[in-house]
C-alpha cells in the first residue's frame, strides 16, 4: 500500500524544509556534544589561575571556579546537540579571546562582577526582610 502524498507544487517549500533532517554543526550524537562541552569546562578551569593573575583581578581562584561551575549549570537542561555545539563553539572563542589576551581587563571583570552580584530587594516586603527600611 503506497503513503498518498500531494503533489510537489502543493506542499510549500518551508513545510519541506522543516521535513528533512537537520544537519549537525560539529557532533552527530548529543554524547559527543556534552563530551566536547566538558572538555571546554575543564580548558576554562585549567587556564582560570592564569586569567587572573593576567588580568590582575580582585577574585580568587575558587571564587572563580565557582562563577564557571554555576554558568555551566544554568545550561544544563539543554539536550539539542545542534544548540550545545554552537554553545560550545562559543566559549571556546570566549576563552581564546581571553587567553590570547584580545578583550580587556574589564571585559572579564565585568563578567565575573555580573556572575557575582546579588539581587537588590524591589517590593516592599523584600525590604522590610532585609532590613532595608
Amino acid at each position: 500500500m503506497s503513503v498518498l502524498r500531494p503533489p510537489p507544487s502543493l506542499i510549500s517549500h518551508s513545510a519541506l524544509r522543516a521535513i528533512q533532517p537537520k544537519r549537525p554543526v560539529i557532533s552527530n550524537d548529543g554524547d559527543i556534544a556534552k563530551a566536547r562541552s566538558r572538555q571546554l569546562y575543564r580548558a576554562f578551569y585549567r587556564t582560570i589561575p592564569l586569567l587572573i593573575a593576567h588580568y590582575n583581578l580582585d577574585v580568587t581562584v575558587d571564587e572563580a571556579r565557582n562563577i564557571l561551575k554555576s554558568e555551566y549549570f544554568k545550561s544544563r537542561n539543554i539536550t539539542d546537540p545542534r544548540v550545545i555545539d554552537i554553545l560550545t563553539i562559543k566559549g571556546y572563542q570566549y576563552l581564546e579571546e581571553l587567553d590570547k589576551g584580545w578583550s580587556n581587563p574589564h571585559h572579564f571583570d565585568s563578567y565575573i562582577k555580573l556572575s557575582t552580584a546579588t539581587k537588590q530587594p524591589s517590593t516592599f516586603l523584600e525590604k522590610f526582610l532585609a532590613g532595608q527600611l
